[in-house]
């Protein structure tokens, strides 16, 4: 019966993952110096564009943590930024546009911290499909123009 005891005790140390999720939110990372720049040029319009959807009747929380994560993303784009710094802004930034615009509402800012590095992580996948086959449709038609254009048979002229 101790061993049990001992396993429940040492159960109830150890934080709940409500706790763990309390933790998270509460670390603010430190931006660079390039990164403030261009969250500083951006926030504003994409807090906008946030605010709009979130007036909107019948919008769920899902649509607006996917849609902070687009939005974000497309805000920050062609910024210079790249890779993990680029990602970095992307979810500090989208989280900071819900804290201003949605901060009493706490499930809203849970799902977000939960959800939106995986929905910016499918994201870039899509996107990344997406530009190469577009690339690969574009190498396709020039290729046919190019065909096209020389001339064939009988009646060319050298």
């Amino acid at each position: 019966m101790d061993s049990s005891n001992n396993q429940i005790n040492e159960k109830n140390d150890s934080p709940s993952a409500l706790e763990q999720l309390k933790e998270l939110t509460k670390s603010t990372p430190t931006l660079t110096e390039e990164q403030q720049k261009v969250f500083d040029l951006v926030f504003n319009s994409t807090v906008e564009i946030i605010k709009n959807a979130m007036n909107a009747q019948s919008t769920s929380d899902y649509f607006i943590v996917s849609l902070t994560v687009a939005e974000v993303i497309k805000a920050i784009e062609k910024s210079g930024l790249m890779g993990a710094d680029k990602k970095a802004l992307a979810i500090y930034m989208g989280r900071k546009i819900l804290e201003h615009e949605a901060s009493d509402k706490k499930e809203l800012l849970i799902l977000y911290d939960l959800s939106a590095e995986s929905i910016l992580e499918k994201m870039i996948d899509v996107s990344k499909n997406v530009n190469s086959t577009v690339v690969s449709a574009i190498e396709k038609t020039k290729e046919e123009i190019q065909t096209m254009a020389k001339p064939k048979g009988c009646c060319s002229i050298m």
